[in-house]
């Protein structure tokens, strides 16, 4: 008799995170109306580190696979994203410590 094997919650995590897509790339594009733009090093990065810790999460209060995808694909991340907006740009402050900003200095030298 074969084993089964169940999947663990990062293992569904991974799965779902390399699964999901942007739902309007066209937004990426590069827009004519920015001067200068430039590529970003690691940009897609906290998006993905969010999206894993945010879906692992879901999973362990015990969402579905398929419950999970149908929240990501609503219109609910929108909403939760309008009312939490200034919590995250508050995080992402606490995140530029002296250490970046020597580094920035160095590396436009």
């Amino acid at each position: 008799m074969s084993e089964v094997k169940i999947p663990t919650i990062a293992s569904r995590v991974e799965n779902m995170c390399a699964r999901a897509y942007d739902m309007f790339p066209q937004k990426h594009e590069e827009s004519k109306l920015t001067e200068n733009p430039f590529p970003m090093y690691s940009y897609e990065r906290a998006g993905c580190v969010f999206w894993s810790g945010f879906i692992e999460e879901l999973m362990e209060r015990g969402l579905r696979d398929e419950d999970v995808e149908a929240l990501l694909q609503s219109k609910q991340m929108r909403w939760m994203f309008d009312e939490h907006s200034q919590k995250l740009a508050d995080f992402a402050k606490t995140l530029v410590t002296g250490e970046l900003i020597v580094a920035a200095t160095r590396l436009s030298e």
